[in-house]
């Protein structure tokens, strides 16, 4: 194998590597763009289109720089949870992109302690747990709330008497971070027999890597999307 195949084959697994990072993110979309212009620019250069090649790597590089712009947060808590890591540096590049599962199973088990005092209360709630993404970045309006999590100030917030119970609250790292959220609404027809909460939960786990919660207030239950789904009800 020739010196250039190598350094190819070498490009296309780190590539490889770094998908299977972002493969749970929105980033990941962007990344295959990025994919296919680069294995395009090494077949233009293996036939020895030059301009062609020139031009489909400014592409990159402006597009690299536009990524850099769009997804600047989801970077910088990237780096953040890297140098937060009280192990290896190793371990630490790699758990800034694994969720810490003891983490969130905590988060839920307080989530759902929430929702079944808000349910015997026979209130409504709209939950949004951030994963991977910033699900903020897809949300409007909101109350910066920015306090430890626990089921007292969940079902607080979701009382009729609060005037953001309307809204959506955002947990991420074990923090109530908004309140108040307003979020897109899906248009998929599966949800035409739900209502404006569902539609927004829906909604939002369609744009973004997060899990939402659902509790309607006519008929006490509670209802769970991911990825644009509902996957329990």
């Amino acid at each position: 194998m020739a010196t250039s195949d190598w350094d190819i084959l070498i490009s296309l697994l780190f590539l490889g590597g770094l998908y299977y990072l972002l493969r749970k993110t929105s980033a990941k979309f962007v990344f295959i763009i990025f994919l296919v212009l680069y294995v395009g620019r090494m077949i233009l250069l293996k036939q020895h289109l030059y301009i062609s090649a020139d031009i489909l790597g400014v592409l990159i590089l402006i597009g690299g720089l536009g990524v850099i712009f769009i997804f600047n947060k989801e970077i910088l808590k990237y780096f953040q949870k890297i140098g937060s890591t009280g192990n290896t540096k190793t371990k630490g590049l790699f758990n800034a992109f694994v969720p810490n599962t003891n983490s969130k199973h905590f988060t839920e088990s307080i989530i759902l302690e929430a929702l079944q005092t808000l349910q015997n209360q026979q209130e409504g709630a709209l939950i949004i747990l951030n994963e991977l993404d910033d699900a903020e970045a897809f949300c409007n309006g909101g109350t910066a709330i920015k306090a430890d999590l626990s089921s007292e100030l969940l079902v607080s917030i979701f009382q009729k008497t609060s005037p953001i119970h309307d809204g959506a609250v955002l947990i991420s790292d074990k923090k109530i971070v908004k309140a108040g959220l307003i979020l897109p609404l899906s248009k998929s027809s599966e949800l035409n027999d739900k209502g404006t909460r569902h539609r927004a939960g829906a909604g939002i786990t369609e744009l973004c890597d997060c899990s939402v919660y659902v509790l309607s207030e006519e008929n006490g239950k509670t209802s769970v999307f991911k990825n644009g789904k509902l996957v329990s009800d």
